[in-house]
């Protein structure tokens, strides 16, 4: 069996584990803060698309991308 990457809405019942994700000290110059980015997708739900990556029950990172109107982002189907 291969272990595979998915991707997962946050929710009430995971979104204190993504706030704990950190990048490395020399990376954070480079990316907001999970609940930096999270306080956005809030204050913009139309547009917000954060998500969580997992690697098999390990919560690995958080992706998000901002979508318009004309222009949906799809749930992905990972290999």
């Amino acid at each position: 069996m291969t272990t595979q990457l998915r991707l997962e809405q946050v929710t009430p019942a995971n979104v204190l584990d993504a706030c704990r994700l950190q990048v490395a000290p020399e990376q954070e110059r480079f990316v907001a803060s999970v609940a930096r980015s999270l306080a956005e997708a809030y204050a913009d739900p139309g547009t917000a698309w954060p998500r969580l990556v997992h690697y098999g029950d390990r919560l690995v990172g958080f992706v998000m991308a901002f979508q318009s109107e004309d222009q949906v982002i799809g749930e992905l189907d990972l290999p």
